[in-house]
């Protein structure tokens, strides 16, 4: 069964969800090789690690100021994230680590499907020992 937390999280099946993040990373992917400069790839470890310097880097790479106002989750226009609490909380150190929102299966499930996604991207695989089908 799937617990609580997981359900909450990853609403589509570990397949679906899978089957997305592949399509979009190979569509960011796409983006970099084809536009080289034009797509800035972020890092959610890197955004939740390191917030303020994470966001100079994206407004650097977008030619804006930075403004201490984006680092603050009272800002108004956040307000529509707020259906989903795991995205309406302030970006902190302690969301880094999202796999505290997948229980150990569904995180097997992830890892087996994307083995070669996550390696390519520099990610670590959910499960200690997991990384592509047996």
């Amino acid at each position: 069964t799937t617990s609580a937390a997981t359900r909450a999280w990853l609403r589509p099946s570990a397949d679906v969800f899978a089957e997305g993040y592949r399509r979009e990373l190979a569509a960011i992917g796409r983006g970099i090789d084809d536009a080289p400069g034009a797509v800035l790839a972020v890092r959610y470890e890197a955004l939740t690690r390191e917030p303020e310097k994470e966001l100079r880097r994206v407004l650097d790479f977008l030619g804006e100021p930075f403004d201490e106002s984006c680092l603050h989750a009272d800002t108004p226009s956040l307000a529509a994230w707020e259906q989903d609490p795991l995205l309406s909380r302030p970006v902190g150190a302690n969301d880094a680590d999202w796999r505290t929102n997948v229980d150990p299966p569904t995180a097997r499930t992830i890892d087996d499907r994307l083995a070669d996604v996550l390696a390519r991207w520099g990610h670590s695989p959910l499960v200690d020992g997991a990384g592509g089908a047996p």
